[in-house]
């Protein structure tokens, strides 16, 4: 898809960023403008950005971790299994993990409560 049509490529990645329930709320005209937004935007670098998604694996890695963490998971999310964000949180020691109902794009579908989780953690966290 990434070598094919923009139109067709928005429009599916608008279908899989959004929760359905999001999705379901926005007007035709929304819906549009989103996946023209979308269209104009995909960064000519995505075929290598999807390629290193689906080879990368920092397992090993995250144990190793020290710095207070926060992961934050989106229980609508059709991008990544739903799990991800826990096992990545189990990874890490001493993290905390929380869940928003939303998609992928969380910061699009639930700006607010995302914004509030991380400045809480940031305010409470010792660094």
């Amino acid at each position: 898809m990434l070598d094919g049509s923009r139109e067709v490529l928005s429009r599916f990645i608008l279908s899989v960023m959004c929760s359905k329930e999001y999705l379901a709320r926005l007007t035709p005209a929304q819906a549009e403008g989103f996946a023209e937004l979308i269209g104009a935007s995909v960064p000519t670098g995505s075929p290598a950005h999807v390629d290193l998604i689906l080879k990368i694996d920092l397992s090993d890695v995250l144990p190793q971790v020290t710095q207070p963490t926060l992961v934050i998971g989106a229980s609508g999310d059709q991008l990544l299994p739903h799990d991800l964000g826990k096992e990545v949180s189990d990874l890490i020691p001493g993290s905390k993990y929380t869940d928003i109902a939303c998609g992928h794009a969380i910061a699009l579908e639930s700006a607010m409560p995302w914004a509030r989780l991380i400045t809480d953690c940031l305010t409470s966290v010792q660094f």
